[in-house]
């Protein structure tokens, strides 16, 4: 009866650590979508004292981070 436990002790780990990882997985998927939206969203609300340039670069920024994870 001892390897049965083993194999289920064993199988409970590995579970638990797939499931973090996609977990963590899910999550920076998701901060990755709302970032690539945020690209060219369709209804734009932007600051008129900033210019194009540093609009497009804060963009790109808040991109950047969730896709290089």
């Amino acid at each position: 009866m001892l390897p049965f436990n083993r194999t289920v002790f064993v199988d409970k780990l590995q579970f638990e650590h797939e499931y973090a990882i996609y977990k963590q997985a899910w999550e920076t998927l998701y901060l990755l979508l709302k970032a690539t939206l945020q690209l060219r969203p369709t209804i734009d609300f932007f600051n008129p004292d900033e210019s194009e340039e540093e609009r497009m670069n804060g963009r790109m920024n808040a991109f950047v981070d969730p896709f290089n994870f």
